[in-house]
């Protein structure tokens, strides 16, 4: 049994639902039932009650998730002060796309550089076509992305973030621009400027084509990448830019309104191999940063 399939079977245990835990993993709900099914083979025992409503500890599922919120604890708590008493001088290369550097990285540096202080990060700005042979080459240790980016290389692994979501990224005199939320269809008779082929990811292709099926009129534009992006906006009145969070441009003349689309953007982190134990420090930091209340993307 893995340290993994103990963090796996505590999420189930704590909110008593295969669907919920399941999206709080960023996986399948069959997934968290194959590993729990898994876990009570090899302990000769069930851990759970289930039907189709309800999700209950056993007398011994009751035993196993404290004595695993135990083992977690002390293991992940050991590992922590280990790293922390180390006056090694490592440093962590990682990668980035778009604004990242802008919009997310800060939050979270600030935060691991105040419990790791005696580790140093170096962040890198990265296109997606790079990503595979920086990461197997051992360039960069991690780069933060977009699943999408990674989805098709079975070399690289990926841990889950937080889920994104496009905005529509217009002039300050775009009359969309007092708008609180938008949807396809205010988009009528607009250009929408999209990434070029190469930095378009999945997610991006289906709003265009979502776009197209309604024929209400949009004219699309490439644009190569946010920088470029943002110099046309901030010289028209009748361009919108759709972007996620991370690749937003963060100009002053430029608002930024959220896109109803439906579409959910799984961003994390690519790595190649497993995790060192800094690594995983990071993984971890960057977790707790996005998804706390404090830390708001918008």
């Amino acid at each position: 049994m893995t340290f993994r399939e103990l963090e796996l079977f505590l999420v189930v245990a704590d909110e008593r639902s295969f669907v919920k835990a399941a999206r709080k993993l960023f996986i399948s709900q069959p997934a968290v039932t194959q590993q729990i099914k898994k876990m009570e083979n090899e302990l000769g025992f069930s851990l759970l009650y289930r039907d189709k409503h309800t999700v209950e500890l056993t007398a011994p599922g009751e035993v196993m998730q404290n004595a695993a919120r135990s083992i977690l604890y002390t293991y992940n708590h050991a590992i922590a002060s280990a790293l922390r008493s180390s006056t090694s001088d490592q440093s962590l290369n990682i990668g980035y796309l778009g604004q990242m550097n802008l919009t997310l990285l800060p939050e979270i540096m600030k935060s691991f550089q105040l419990h790791y202080p005696n580790f140093s990060v170096l962040a890198s700005r990265v296109m997606p076509a790079q990503i595979s042979a920086l990461l197997e080459q051992g360039l960069l240790q991690m780069i933060m992305t977009p699943y999408d980016f990674v989805a098709n290389n079975r070399a690289l692994s990926f841990y889950p973030l937080y889920h994104d979501r496009h905005y529509c990224i217009m002039n300050k005199g775009n009359p969309l621009a007092s708008a609180e939320h938008l949807t396809c269809q205010d988009l009528s008779g607009y250009t929408i400027l999209v990434p070029s082929k190469e930095n378009c990811p999945d997610h991006m292709h289906t709003t265009i084509g979502i776009l197209e099926s309604m024929a209400i009129g949009c004219h699309f534009e490439l644009g190569k990448d946010s920088d470029n992006v943002a110099f046309q906006m901030m010289t028209s009145d009748t361009k919108v830019a759709i972007m996620p969070s991370y690749t937003r441009p963060n100009h002053p003349d430029l608002v930024s309104v959220p896109l109803d689309d439906d579409i959910q953007i799984l961003t994390g982190i690519a790595y190649y191999q497993e995790m060192t134990p800094l690594e995983k420090a990071f993984s971890s930091t960057a977790y707790q940063v996005l998804n706390t209340n404090k830390f708001v993307r918008s």
